[in-house]
């Protein structure tokens, strides 16, 4: 059975704070993911070797351009 892409995917954007005083640094595009969790992973990492910053996710929902609907093989 061939897997299924996800109906849609997750756009992540990213804006950078600094961590003492939360004056704007910058936003970037992170990228689109199929789950919270992909993105999650990698703020955490920017976290964690970024200390003095902050990176606050946004999330905004779009259709996966590569969605096919799988036709069901029972049915034939």
């Amino acid at each position: 059975m061939a897997k299924q892409e996800p109906e849609y995917l997750l756009k992540v954007t990213i804006k950078v704070l600094l961590r003492a005083d939360q004056a704007y640094v910058t936003d970037f595009l992170l990228g689109e993911f199929p789950t919270v969790r992909a993105a999650e992973k990698l703020r955490d990492i920017l976290s964690r070797y970024n200390p003095d910053k902050l990176f606050l996710a946004k999330y905004e929902q779009v259709t996966n351009p590569n969605f096919k609907i799988i036709p069901n093989e029972l049915n034939k």
